[in-house]
């Protein structure tokens, strides 16, 4: 009778463990893209002054997400090779002005081009569990 019981307890762990994770999956607001599209070239620097161009990101998966570096018209190639947008607003008197940019993550596969985007909050077991789903999606023959 205890062993029968332990086998049922058992069993209804493994479910609860693949119901939690399916749900936490299902709380990841990304999409995988049904066709990655190339990245488009720019070249920018990275932290160190170095170039850092569309060709930087193969040979490796990568998360990216918009900020501020290089010149304005490399920044606005590199943001629509990735689909995130920058806005900035009318600098003031003095030069300053404020940008506002995509929050999203692109995640860009091996090849350089873009697999998959998530977008805020980045819980990370669910954001892990949905990168580890690409990842078989994208490596594993179909």
């Amino acid at each position: 009778m205890i062993v029968k019981q332990r086998h049922i307890l058992a069993a209804a762990a493994v479910v609860a463990a693949i119901a939690c994770a399916t749900i936490a999956a299902a709380r990841v607001d990304g999409v995988i893209l049904d066709r990655a599209a190339q990245v488009q070239g720019f070249t920018l620097e990275d932290h160190s002054g170095k170039p850092f161009t569309a060709d930087s990101l193969k040979g490796h998966w990568s998360l990216i997400l918009a900020g501020f570096t290089g010149a304005i018209d490399e920044i606005d190639r590199a943001l629509k090779g990735l689909d995130a947008v920058a806005v900035r607003s009318k600098p003031d008197a003095r030069g300053n002005y404020s940008v506002s940019h995509s929050a999203a993550v692109a995640v860009v596969d091996p090849q350089g081009r873009l697999a998959a985007k998530i977008n805020p909050p980045f819980d990370p077991p669910p954001t892990a569990e949905f990168l580890a789903d690409l990842f078989r999606r994208r490596v594993e023959p179909r």
